[in-house]
């Protein structure tokens, strides 16, 4: 369909002078009427890119969970570590800057279990002194809490629960962090229209203008690329490391990265983490897990994108895990939203386009940390210029990208499933 009518500027002013006419509040109206993940990202027309790169600041969190690197014996009380777990926990090479005090409690690893047991009520233990960079000086069964009695194995996690500090303390361990910048490229999206002049100035049966019929449907076609690049692009240039070297100016052919490219590549695929591959039918328990492994990191995403088979399979999931309620961002004024068993509610997002390539996946969100960021002056405008042509030319373009945060382990803020069987 064509674009809707807008207050702001619109098809019937476009002349054949070399001109340039925003039409970015056509594009947003429109991007918010229609089911697809694109309508669904913020648009950051308040925070324009000035580079062939858009960079944001990641959220760097001190981890507050530690792993055993020996086994832990009933009584004893040395605590084995790596090194980048005793920073965690106010290990520093200054005795003067050391930190002592924190309370950890054990949740996988039992006493005389392997160490991916579930520790219920788990036994607590205080760090009391720093024998070196990899073990700590531990009082056992803090509190109420008691020694299993048995051996916990290599491997065993415990979890910061507690860091008091006495009156009067003075300077300890610095936990400040180097800042995480992330980035990801530009891309530019194009449409051109060249008629000559009798094809403008025709008659044509049920059509006005041709030539403002011909940019309309340049134009969807282009939004529709942009929908599909949100999703399935991967970008042409690395962007793993600290910074990006800029790509040049022209001539580069840059694609972005989407969703399903940055939520895959936060990390090695298994079963029940933020990126699972397990080949398996989407269930309500798929639902709840992927939400758990981002939930458990410090994520919380409630928007979750499928494809056309898997919204089938999730729309007859039990009555009482499923509702439909108004939405006012949707065409259809509706949205099904799922009840997950950790208590958040999701909304589905139902993308056909997802089916064109990836019909076995979907992806939990967190759309406060999701943001389309177009070029400075580029959101949406067409391009016109006078030329010896007996006829008229126009160019439909865009320049945006796609700002994922926090697509990383340390707090995945999303989740994503693949390999999931396709529903007949």
């Amino acid at each position: 369909m064509a674009l809707l009518t807008h207050a702001g500027f619109g098809t019937s002013g476009i002349t054949s002078g070399t001109q340039i006419f925003d039409f970015s509040p056509v594009l947003l109206a429109n991007l918010r009427l229609e089911e697809g993940v694109l309508s669904h990202i913020p648009c950051a027309y308040d925070d324009e890119i000035y580079d062939p790169v858009g960079y944001w600041q990641e959220d760097q969190l001190v981890g507050d969970t530690v792993t055993t690197t020996a086994t832990l014996a009933t009584g004893a009380t040395t605590l084995s570590l790596s090194a980048a777990d005793a920073l965690k926990l106010g290990y520093n090479a200054t005795s003067a800057l050391q930190r002592t005090g924190a309370i950890l409690q054990f949740y996988l690893g039992t006493g005389g279990g392997v160490n991916t047991a579930v520790n219920d009520n788990g036994e607590q233990v205080q760090i009391t002194a720093w024998a070196g960079s990899t073990s700590a000086t531990i009082t056992r069964a803090y509190g109420a809490t008691a020694d299993p009695g048995t051996t916990y194995p290599s491997g065993a996690k415990l979890v910061l629960v507690g860091w008091p500090v006495p009156e009067g303390s003075g300077l300890l361990t610095d936990q400040s962090q180097a800042r995480t910048v992330r980035y990801n490229l530009t891309q530019i999206f194009r449409r051109d229209v060249t008629l000559t002049r009798n094809q403008i100035q025709r008659r044509m049966q049920s059509l006005e203008d041709e030539y403002l019929y011909q940019i309309d449907q340049r134009a969807i076609e282009m939004r529709r690329e942009m929908n599909k690049a949100v999703w399935f692009s991967s970008p042409s240039t690395s962007i793993t490391g600290t910074f990006a070297v800029s790509p040049s100016n022209s001539g580069d052919n840059r694609t972005m990265a989407g969703i399903v490219y940055f939520l895959t590549i936060a990390g090695s695929p298994a079963g029940g983490a933020t990126y699972d591959n397990t080949a398996e039918g989407v269930t309500s328990k798929t639902i709840n897990n992927m939400h758990y492994a981002s939930a458990i990191l410090g994520g919380n995403p409630t928007t979750l994108f499928s494809g056309g088979k898997q919204s089938r399979a999730i729309q007859a999931f039990n009555q009482d895990t499923i509702r439909t309620v108004p939405d006012e961002r949707v065409r259809s004024g509706y949205t099904t939203q799922i009840r997950t068993d950790t208590g958040a509610v999701i909304s589905l997002v139902t993308d056909f386009n997802i089916s064109l390539g990836t019909e076995g996946t979907i992806a939990l969100a967190d759309l406060s940390r999701m943001r389309f960021r177009p070029w400075v002056d580029s959101a949406f405008f067409i391009l016109t210029a006078p030329t010896f042509t007996d006829g008229d030319s126009a160019s439909v373009l865009a320049e945006w990208t796609l700002e994922c945060r926090n697509a990383v382990s340390t707090l995945a803020a999303h989740s994503i499933h693949t390999a999931l069987s396709i529903p007949s």
